[in-house]
């Protein structure tokens, strides 16, 4: 039988399940042509496809020695290596991918996957509007863009592309659950409270859609209706450190203290290597004043996670307290440049500069906020000042 045929029969024979027959159908292809990259290439297919991603790996390898100007045997070596965790290998084989084939919507959207498992949020923006070029309803590029734009906080540009991306949003859960998180953070809580709903009544053993739901509620001052949330969430995963997290936040916000503090000494211990426990903690052990040690807590979040701006943020905040002043500039510096459209660094960079008696630099940082927020009121008030000392000056 010609090679050609075997792998359409290969093809076939996997379509409908029979894994072991196809993958000895393609053996009998590569008996026939050792070198034929086509074989070699559905092998990889095949093989990822039952998750022996090392096996896949090779079986693309030698679908590149045998065709180095085929685009899709890069591309899918490429995912191959995505799977692996090895983002670096991957995001190199999407290049060259993309090299042989510029205008392929969906390798620039893999791309765009592959660095942003690098965190490289910039970046991956790129690769995925460059995806929306070549294909203007790729719809997965829309909601990964999303992501990307709520987890650098450009909220309104994340709305409008989980908007877009909803007719055929692959889960709807996600959707909700990501647009809803997005309208809870420009301040359209009760809005979010309604997606909510119904996801929790669509999925109602999903502890993430109780969790949030608790957050978008405690925004809308029922406090004993979050509690109840976020109870309910840590009942379906006792061992969710982020679930008992969200709950010592919901009683930082209301001011229990201690019962906050109690919270995140618990989620440690579920999860010691848990960067956000850290993160609120520090926050709350400023509350407490126990400055040295809200620093140590921000040193282990980045210790956890050096690309954490609230963690570096944090650090600032406490160096501050503690009249660090210059081991907390780059630290606040750090979360401007992870996070540019983070406002809490740019404040406190402002405070620094204020109490140091830098009035042009810290009416400049003020400035910086209220282009990110127009309305902050404790901006606003410190520019004022800061344009008086100069006009005294």
């Amino acid at each position: 039988m010609m090679v050609d045929q075997l792998i359409e029969n290969a093809r076939d024979l996997y379509a409908d399940g029979q894994a072991k027959k196809a993958l000895q159908t393609l053996e009998e292809a590569l008996q026939q042509m050792p070198n034929h990259g086509e074989s070699w290439y559905w092998k990889g297919l095949f093989l990822s496809g039952e998750k022996q991603h090392g096996r896949a790996l090779e079986a693309f390898n030698h679908a590149i020695e045998a065709d180095p100007a085929n685009s899709s045997y890069f591309e899918m070596r490429g995912v191959c290596f995505c799977q692996l965790d090895r983002f670096e290998e991957g995001l190199e084989d999407f290049e060259r991918a993309i090299s042989l084939n510029p205008a392929s919507a969906e390798v620039h959207y893999l791309k765009g996957c592959s660095l942003e498992d690098l965190k490289r949020w910039e970046e991956a923006l790129e690769a995925y509007d460059q995806a929306i070029v070549f294909d203007p309803l790729h719809y997965r590029a829309y909601f990964q863009r999303g992501l990307v734009h709520e987890k650098v906080g450009n909220y309104s540009a994340a709305l409008a592309d989980f908007d877009f991306a909803l007719p055929k949003a692959e889960s709807l859960h996600d959707y909700n659950f990501h647009k809803a998180f997005t309208l809870y953070q420009l301040g359209r809580a009760a809005e979010a409270l309604l997606l909510m709903h119904a996801d929790v009544e669509e999925n109602p053993t999903f502890g993430t859609s109780y969790a949030l739901r608790a957050k978008i509620r405690l925004a809308l001052g029922d406090d004993e209706a979050a509690m109840t949330d976020i109870d309910h969430a840590i009942a379906i995963d006792p061992e969710s450190a982020g679930y008992v997290v969200t709950k010592g936040f919901i009683y930082h916000e209301m001011e229990f203290l201690e019962e906050a503090k109690e919270a995140y000494m618990a989620a440690l211990e579920l999860d010691p290597n848990y960067e956000l426990t850290y993160t609120n903690l520090s926050s709350l052990l400023e509350d407490f004043g126990q400055y040295e040690a809200a620093r140590d807590a921000c040193l282990d979040a980045i210790r956890i996670n050096p690309t954490s701006a609230v963690a570096y943020n944090n650090l600032g905040s406490a160096l501050l307290y503690l009249k660090d002043f210059r081991g907390a500039k780059p630290a606040l510096e750090k979360a401007i440049e992870l996070l540019p459209t983070y406002i809490a660094p740019h404040y406190n960079l402002g405070n620094l500069y204020r109490f140091t008696g830098k009035w042009d630099l810290a009416l400049a940082a003020y400035e910086e906020v209220l282009k990110l927020d127009p309305a902050d009121g404790d901006a606003i008030y410190q520019r004022d000042r800061m344009l008086e000392k100069l006009k005294k000056d």
